[in-house]
């Protein structure tokens, strides 16, 4: 298959894709658990954040990356989201005592690095110089 057949897929599958993922991941938020844990997912977002960066830099260090490269590495991993859903909900319906306070948490994680994550992403791609932007 060629380029432009695979991204005009995309482009279409893409927005039905993310309306399912976000509904079943928004359906099973209980809405005064994520107000309750809010201060908590913020602050487990900014450490993983910060534990990508140290991972990435050192990875790409220890790979003999050149420093511009290893500087924003880590932007590539921030958006990997997939299988942590599901395993938030088998972990909440396994442990019903705190099973809604923890998918409240830990969904609100995630969303936080679905919406950063894509345009670090880009960012970091274009500034490798790796996307082919058709001069845009």
């Amino acid at each position: 298959l060629d380029a432009p057949l695979i991204e005009g897929i995309l482009g279409l599958l893409m927005p039905c894709v993310n309306l399912v993922f976000f509904s079943f991941a928004g359906s099973s938020l209980a809405l005064n658990a994520l107000a309750a844990s809010a201060h908590v997912s913020v602050l487990l977002f900014i450490t993983r954040l910060a534990s990508l960066m140290v991972g990435a830099g050192l990875g790409s260090k220890m790979a003999g990356c050149p420093p511009e490269y290893a500087r924003i590495a880590w932007m590539g991993y921030v958006t990997q989201a997939g299988v942590a859903l599901g395993l938030i909900k088998t972990a909440a319906a396994q442990h019903p005592e705190w099973g809604t306070e923890f998918s409240a948490l830990t969904i609100t994680v995630v969303i936080c690095n679905t919406l950063v994550g894509p345009p670090l992403f880009k960012y970091a791609i274009v500034r490798m110089g790796e996307a082919n932007m058709g001069g845009r």
